[in-house]
Formats: structure tokens, sequence, C-alpha cells
């Protein structure tokens, strides 16, 4: 995306916990802005673990770092996503987690039917 501007909201399906992977976030890493995938110069404090029953949500900025690490239990550990993405920001030419690259014009809009407008 260029510029960055996408917020996503992560709904939490299952209650989630260390155990079945919860959404873990870093403190102040959005100030970094846009970086490669593997930013290693820069200090980062240690990642914020966000346990939450079912229906619980977050939100965060595309540029925050985030993760979950792997489900240790038999159980699924489910949970819906959804990122908006203002109309100003372009397609910046890389892949995508929704697999619609090689569909979009690098420089042009989020133009693609995963990437529904909603107003």
């Amino acid at each position: 995306m260029d510029p960055v501007g996408s917020l996503s909201a992560w709904i939490a399906v299952d209650d989630v916990n260390l155990d079945n992977a919860c959404m873990h976030f870093v403190p102040g890493s959005h100030k970094f802005g846009r970086l490669d995938p593997v930013p290693l110069d820069h200090e980062v404090d240690d990642p914020l673990a966000m346990e939450m029953e079912a229906g619980g949500i977050t939100f965060h900025y595309g540029c925050n770092f985030h993760c979950a690490w792997a489900n240790r239990t038999a159980e699924p550990r489910r949970a819906f996503a959804i990122i908006y993405i203002p109309d100003y920001v372009m397609f910046a030419g890389d892949k995508d987690a929704a697999g619609a690259a090689d569909e979009m014009e690098a420089g042009g809009p989020q133009d693609h039917p995963v990437y529904p407008v909603l107003a």
C-alpha cells in the first residue's frame, strides 16, 4: 500500500489466549512507518499478548508490528479480520495477503472484488 493507511479490526470468534495463538502487538512500532518485513535496525519493546474472550476486538494500524504464534491446542482458534483501506491508498505492486496482486496494477487503486468499496 502506498501510502500506508490501513486500519485492521481483528475479532475473536473463540476465546484467545497464549496457548491457542492470541494476537500480539509491539507497542510504539507504528511510529517506524513502512519497513522491510524483518527490520533489524530498530529496537522495539517485547510484544504484548492480547488475550480476550470470544467477541473481543482489537484495532490496529497497518504499520503496527503484530503476529500470532502457533495454536498449541487441539481446538481451532477462529477469528475474523476486517481491513479498512482508505481510497487515497494505492496498490504498491507487491504481493498482497488477499491474493489479488496479479490482477491489480501497481500505482493504481486497490480495485478488485476482494477489496469491496463500502461507501
